[in-house]
Order: C-alpha cells, then sequence, then structure tokens
C-alpha cells in the first residue's frame, strides 16, 4: 500500500547496520502539515540506497514522502512500520537555494575552458 504525506522535518536519525549482514536502517520524524493537532510521524528507510535520500534536507525544511505501509506478526504481537521510498521538498524557495548553490559550484567548475566562436567552428581551427 503506497501512501504520501507532508510535513516539516523534525529529526534525522543516523544510520543504523542491523545484523550480521550489515543490513542498514536509518528513521527520520517530520510533523505532519495537515494533521487538526500537531502530529509527529517517525519513517524509516531501508538499505544502503535508501538511507541516503534524507541527506539533503533540513531540519525545519517542508517534505513530502512516499511510504508503504508494512505490518509483520512476531511472537503474537503485530508491528507497523512506515517504509519511506521517496523524498521531495515542498518548500519552493529552499529548492531554488540549493540549485543556485549547485549552478554556482558548476560555473566555478568551467572557468578557464575556452569557448570558440562560430567562426573557428566552421574553419576547422579546433585543437581536437
Amino acid at each position: 500500500m503506497s501512501l504520501k504525506v507532508t510535513g516539516k522535518l523534525i529529526s534525522k536519525g543516523e544510520i543504523q547496520t542491523v545484523g550480521q549482514k550489515g543490513f542498514q536502517k536509518r528513521e527520520f520524524v517530520i510533523e505532519l502539515d495537515d494533521a487538526k493537532y500537531p502530529q509527529k510521524v517517525k519513517f524509516s528507510l531501508l538499505s544502503e540506497d535508501y538511507t541516503k535520500l534524507i541527506e539533503e534536507y533540513a531540519e525545519g525544511e517542508k517534505i513530502a514522502v512516499d511510504f508503504n505501509l508494512k505490518g509483520n506478526e512476531w511472537n503474537g504481537k503485530i508491528f507497523n512500520d512506515l517504509v519511506a521510498w521517496r523524498i521531495e521538498a515542498v518548500s519552493v524557495e529552499k529548492r531554488l537555494e540549493k540549485v543556485s548553490k549547485q549552478v554556482a559550484a558548476a560555473s566555478v567548475e568551467t572557468q578557464g575552458v575556452k569557448e570558440y566562436t562560430q567562426k573557428e567552428i566552421e574553419e576547422g581551427d579546433l585543437p581536437f
């Protein structure tokens, strides 16, 4: 079952290694937007690929979380877990700020690269 909620990122836990095979898990908490009363909900990110999803988001940032509802029985007890599989920013301003920083970093990397004119291209004066 796939569901989606939005809210403010409250906290993100450290990556935990579970079991002998090194299975990774990470938890984070958001405060839901559409709740009548403040609701803090904990989500899990499972496996190495997914534990990295929360890295780029700062506490206090508004995010949307796609997740699956999982349930297991163990020793006669039922355990539920909300397993996130996609996280997206809701706050446009913070996302634009991040993108502009990435563009600035990319422009620094391309400094010193010669741009050729259309004439140089047509005349074949390129060094390759």
